[in-house]
């Protein structure tokens, strides 16, 4: 039988976790500031991408990763005797026969996710909101079929089962990261359209800038301060040695 995680593979892949968090680190922000057009690596330094993330990683472990960890540690053993037999199963069928095996297995989910990405793509404006949709949904059951796939490839190619432990960890990270990237595209829809900083002010030496339904606050670096214009587009940034004051009101 085949388990779900494994200790000495757990503690192999611990030390590359600090990598991990920096590319997802930098992944959030670059997602969060190129949708206002903000090259945001130019303005912040390596201390500022291990932290930008702290909140979101603590609530995911809350309530997802931890109870997941807990559950897969006692179903390990029968869902692993379930994989261990699929999977000497769809080794035998070739690339096509498994691509029509999974669509006829799950046919109603594929069609429904087919429903949902025309409706998207045809209804409305286009908007980070959609994004984060055909990102989050579709994007679950694509690591599920990639990660079989290369358990296939690598026992075909070179005789070698990949352990469940990397298998699983990689599915848990990749979940991880797109739920990082649906929330961070969230938080660029609050911050447009729904003015969530709406009221804040920021004052320098010679002018007061204010967030409003048009001039969005977007955040700050240690050196810089951002704000965008929903008329034209347009991201002004501002450097914190001019600044005297802010005033931070969130809706």
């Amino acid at each position: 039988m085949i388990g779900f995680f494994e200790k000495d593979k757990l503690i192999i892949i611990g030390k590359y976790f600090p990598m991990f968090l920096v590319f997802l680190g930098t992944l959030k922000l670059i997602v969060f500031y190129n949708s206002f057009n903000i090259t945001i690596v130019e303005y912040l330094d390596f201390s500022e991408v291990l932290i930008s993330f702290v909140d979101s990683i603590i609530f995911y472990i809350a309530i997802f990763l931890l109870p997941l960890l807990i559950l897969l540690s006692f179903w390990g053993k029968s869902m692993g005797k379930i994989n261990s037999e699929t999977f000497q199963e769809n080794i035998q069928m070739s690339f096509t026969e498994r691509i029509i095996k999974d669509l006829k297995k799950r046919k109603i989910i594929y069609t429904l996710f087919l429903i949902e990405i025309i409706i998207i793509v045809f209804w409305g404006k286009w908007d980070e909101a959609k994004v984060a949709l055909i990102i989050m949904f579709p994007g679950m059951y694509i690591v599920d079929f990639v990660i079989s796939e290369l358990r296939i490839a690598y026992k075909k190619q070179y005789n070698y089962y990949i352990p469940p432990t990397y298998l699983n960890t990689y599915t848990i990270l990749s979940l991880f990261t797109i739920f990082i990237i649906r929330d961070t595209l969230n938080e660029v829809i609050e911050i447009k359209y729904n003015h969530k900083y709406y009221g804040t002010e920021v004052q320098f030496e010679n002018e007061k800038i204010k967030s409003d339904s048009v001039n969005n606050y977007i955040g700050q670096t240690r050196n810089y301060i951002f704000f965008y214009n929903l008329n034209n587009r347009e991201s002004n940034i501002y450097p914190k040695s001019r600044m005297i004051s802010i005033k931070l009101k969130e809706r």
